[in-house]
């Protein structure tokens, strides 16, 4: 019976661990697929967020499903800059990527934009972009999307 009882013990406590391995990699797996919706967005096209703040600023995303997003940022009086994107942790829950462009100055520019973890038909809701010169709360402008 003692050996009976080691054996069930066992059992029990390789069924409650596999039970927590499953849950933690389900749980992963729906992460990454919510991350990759923000990222990639859920239609193929371009999207403009207008970004209240102290200076008019644009920012162009442009999507094609599985693939991120090309950003442009655009500031008043100037055409869409395009930037590049690096990797940048907020530990917002939506997720966050870092941009790099040319102001229209001619000098390098640098952002860190947060995404809600509210995605909508364009993505990500809000963004919180954060320059090296102002802050600004961006939302989607329906009106500019056009699909590719």
């Amino acid at each position: 019976m003692t050996r009976f009882r080691k054996m069930v013990a066992v059992i029990l406590t390789l069924m409650i661990v596999g039970g927590i391995t499953i849950t933690v990699f389900v749980s992963r797996e729906r992460e990454r697929q919510r991350l990759d919706k923000i990222v990639h967005g859920t239609v193929a096209g371009a999207i403009t967020y207008n970004c209240n703040g102290p200076v008019e600023v644009k920012l162009i995303a442009d999507r094609n499903i599985g693939e991120p997003a090309v950003w442009s940022v655009q500031t008043s009086g100037s055409t869409p800059v395009r930037a590049n994107s690096f990797i940048a942790d907020t530990g917002s829950m939506g997720g966050s990527q870092g941009l790099r462009w040319k102001g229209s100055d001619g000098q390098q520019r640098t952002a860190i934009m947060s995404y809600s973890d509210i995605v909508g038909e364009y993505g990500p809701e809000t963004i919180w972009f954060s320059s090296d010169r102002y802050d600004f709360i961006c939302m989607p402008d329906p009106a500019s999307f056009h699909r590719h």
